[in-house]
């Protein structure tokens, strides 16, 4: 690991004492990444999309920024050979709707969503030739949908009563002292799989009420478009980060 990931990385004594954090260097990640798929073709596991990916305690993203890169590789390659002319937006689409991570700090949670956007941008970036802001013009309804779908699918949450039954949930919580304190703050928020960010926003749509979500989401895009002072979006300040100081054209 070079000085620069070692000083990223960091994690207090007292912080690592309190959450329970594991760092896990990127090479074993790949490393983890590679007996998951033991013994069947690669590609095949990470171009299927029903396969879903959650990992339940995403820290400041390892897992999930490197699952998202294998996820986007192949579904484009895959995508790419069925000649689908929009295969950067099919794959980026595919790949953030099938992940779910969750942390118990929000800490965490804004640094995996910053890394996982910072992941699918430069990915977008680079398979188009197209800087950031050019991709945002655009493409403004498909990143608007973007963020929306990275807050929805990594998000603050704790494992153990996430999975559980709402009468389970405080019980499954407690097992841990800092899941009892988040529980009582934040009461149950159960996992649905399946309710995806697509499958919420269409559900929206079906029953003709407006997404809070997306109309967030929307005002700060044409916000961030029209040069405009942003204020009051602290929840898009992830994506703020890393359009700003990535606005560069990929050659």
């Amino acid at each position: 690991m070079n000085q620069e990931n070692v000083f990223f990385h960091h994690r207090s004594k007292q912080r690592i004492k309190d959450l329970g954090e594991v760092f896990t260097p990127d090479a074993f990640v790949h490393q983890m990444l590679d007996l998951l798929v033991s013994g069947v073709e690669d590609s095949k596991i990470w171009a299927d999309e029903n396969k879903i990916f959650f990992e339940p305690t995403c820290g400041h993203g390892n897992f999930v920024t490197a699952i998202l890169e294998r996820r986007l590789n192949a579904i484009s390659t895959s995508a790419k050979k069925n000649r689908d002319p929009q295969y950067s937006l099919y794959s980026i689409a595919n790949s953030i709707n099938t992940i779910w991570a969750i942390d118990i700090d929000k800490k965490n949670v804004e640094e995996c969503r910053y890394r996982a956007l910072s992941v699918i941008m430069s990915f977008w970036s680079q398979s188009t030739g197209t800087s950031y802001k050019l991709l945002l013009k655009q493409n403004r309804k498909f990143f608007i949908h973007l963020l929306c779908a990275i807050q929805w699918h990594i998000h603050e949450n704790e494992a153990l009563s996430a999975l559980s039954d709402e009468g389970q949930s405080k019980k499954s919580a407690s097992k841990t002292d800092l899941g009892s304190k988040w529980i009582n703050t934040n009461k149950h928020r159960p996992l649905d799989f399946e309710l995806t960010w697509c499958e919420y926003f269409q559900q929206g749509l079906k029953h003709k009420y407006k997404v809070i979500e997306f109309e967030r989401a929307s005002s700060f895009v044409d916000s961030l478009l029209t040069g405009q002072e942003i204020k009051g979006f602290e929840e898009f300040s992830f994506a703020l980060e890393v359009i700003s100081i990535r606005d560069v054209r990929v050659a």
